[in-house]
Parts: C-alpha cells; structure tokens; sequence
C-alpha cells in the first residue's frame, strides 16, 4: 500500500511493530516493497504538528486475528484482542483524515482484522467519506457485497462548541 501511495506521489512513511525481513521475524510478511521504519502507536505523538499535520494516517489490517482462537470457534462478539494498537494508534493521531484497509463492517462477528475499538471509534468520532471494495480474489469476501474488505477513507468530525 505504501509503495503504490508513493507512485502517485504521495509521501509516506511507513511504521510497523516488526518491520518484514528476510529473517521471517514478521508473521505476516518477509520482504518490504517500501522502506518501513521501526515504529509503534508512540511515534505518533513524538512527531512534530508540522510533520504529521498534512499527513493522513493509514492502517492497513492493522490487527491480525489470533488464528487459535478464530480455529477453535471461540471469536465471540464480547472478545476483542488485548493488544489494541490500532486503537492507540487512532487515538495519538491528531490530524483530520484516517483511512482503513481491511474489514470494519459493523457486524460483531466480522471484523476480521480490527480491533472492535478502533471501529466503534471511528464510526464515533469520524464521517466515513468513501468506501471501496477491494477487488474479489485480494480479499476474503464472507458474503454479500457489504462483507466485503475495503479501503474506507475517514475525516474527523468537527468538535461540538
């Protein structure tokens, strides 16, 4: 997603917890196609106003699900994963505009690689702007059309005076 952000001229940067290598230290991924830094939800608030203010935040799956519990049936609507940094991450971000790649419809036993808080409060404290469904093949679609994964760009709300 970085790399084809940066070829429309876009400029990133790209964090991630377990930045991919060849070592295979990353669950999801072992080559990057775009340089990504070493970076948790904290980056985020020691970026400068000036820095981060034109920038959007991007969460691409953000939370992978934890495969022995979802193997064994136990995904439950009351069960949401204990390491929450996609929420954090939301909630450091001071700017305007977030987008999400991956599943945030709101049916309780869909969200697939969210966090359940990160999608309460988007749909809280953000308008969804555009929504696009990610092409079939690319994604795991579950059902209908609104299964679908998506690239769903978000603007924060304007505070209440």
């Amino acid at each position: 997603w970085a790399t084809m952000l940066a070829r429309h001229g876009v400029s990133v940067v790209a964090y991630d917890v377990e930045p991919p290598t060849m070592k295979m230290n990353n669950r999801q991924f072992h080559r990057q196609y775009f340089p990504v830094q070493l970076g948790t939800p904290a980056v985020l608030t020691e970026q400068s106003d000036a820095v981060l203010r034109p920038r959007a935040l991007l969460l691409v799956w953000p939370h992978p699900p934890d495969p022995s519990r979802i193997e064994l049936g136990f995904w439950r609507e009351s069960y949401d994963r204990v390491d929450t940094w996609d929420t954090e991450a939301l909630a450091a971000f001071d700017s305007d505009v977030v987008m999400h790649v991956g599943h945030l419809e709101p049916h309780a036993d869909r969200v697939y690689n969210s966090s359940r808080r990160l999608a309460q409060n988007l749909r809280d404290h953000f308008e969804l702007v555009q929504r696009v469904p990610i092409h079939e093949g690319t994604c795991q679609a579950v059902g209908s059309s609104q299964d679908e994964e998506a690239l769903t760009v978000w603007r924060r709300c304007k505070k209440k005076s």
